[in-house]
């Protein structure tokens, strides 16, 4: 176990699968190319298969015992850069949409590719990942988050798995996503690395800093522009960068390295965050 790896154990705790992950996203200049059969997402499934495959994981059988019957799953391919798996419960309406997942495969983005020795690596990229609970609105929701439209639903981490396994079947590396708001980046932190040692760094030095505060809050305040760097006189801004769940051992190898770690570590001792108005130095 490296120092960041303890590190991210000691002050993640015990995961919270009640939040919503909506915001997970990717945004770029990527280019794409999905799977060669077509009527099949990522030319692999048929809606029959992937059905099947979020049944034998345990998604089916979790929603439905939340209360969730009569499941429809919908498979979008109309775009084939952006290829989409909704699950809806009773009817396939948007206020009755429990899970959405947009999904591409990344084609030839040198400037998304990870080198170790020399070699790049590919992705399945995940444009969007969703889960809500449509009976719960935001204002009976217990952690309300920016990007909720209600609260979340606890299948956040199967559904990791069921990527995992499709990014497997293709022959792929990892996952990539870009995580447009820091609970994003939080919720995947145990699976998830920045490809960038300053970003890595920027993740964990928020979360020594402010792990007193619930994450619901540091997030609500990072949006609101409350959160500040030691030194810095405009407010903190979140940005969305590569962030990657790595498959290939090889690659898992790279995020666990000296030299990844060492730079991670340089990176998040040259900051520090407070909260506005919550500064201790001014005690």
């Amino acid at each position: 176990m490296t120092k960041m790896t303890a590190f991210l154990k000691k002050l993640l705790g015990s995961p919270d699968l009640n939040l919503d992950t909506s915001g997970f996203t990717l945004e770029g200049d990527a280019k794409f190319s999905l799977g060669t059969r077509p009527g099949k997402l990522l030319g692999l499934y048929d809606r029959q298969a992937v059905e099947d495959l979020f049944g034998s994981l345990g998604i089916s059988a979790m929603l439905e015992k939340m209360g969730f019957g009569r499941l429809k799953y919908v498979v979008d391919l109309k775009n084939y850069l952006d290829q989409r798996v909704m699950i809806y419960w009773q009817q396939a309406t948007r206020d009755h949409l429990l899970v959405e997942i947009r999904l591409g495969l990344q084609a030839d983005a040198d400037s998304l590719r990870v080198q170790v020795a020399g070699r790049g690596y590919r992705f399945l990229l995940v444009h969007w990942l969703c889960m809500q609970n449509p009976r719960q609105d935001l204002d009976s929701a217990k952690r309300v988050l920016p990007g909720q439209d209600y609260g979340g639903l606890p299948v956040g981490y199967i559904l990791l798995e069921v990527l995992s396994r499709m990014a497997k079947e293709l022959g792929l590396d990892g996952l990539l996503g870009y995580p447009e708001y820091y609970h994003n980046a939080y919720l995947y932190a145990r699976f998830f690395y920045f490809i960038h040692t300053d970003k890595q760094g920027e993740f964990l030095g928020l979360l020594r800093d402010l792990c007193l505060y619930p994450i619901d809050k540091i997030s609500r305040e990072i949006e609101n522009q409350h959160v500040f760097s030691r030194g810095a006189k405009a407010p903190f801004v979140w940005k969305a960068a590569e962030q990657v769940m790595p498959l290939h051992a090889d690659l898992e190898k790279y995020f666990q390295s000296p030299a990844y770690v060492n730079a991670v570590m340089a990176a998040m001792a040259q900051k520090e965050f407070y909260l506005k108005h919550h500064d201790p130095k001014n005690r």
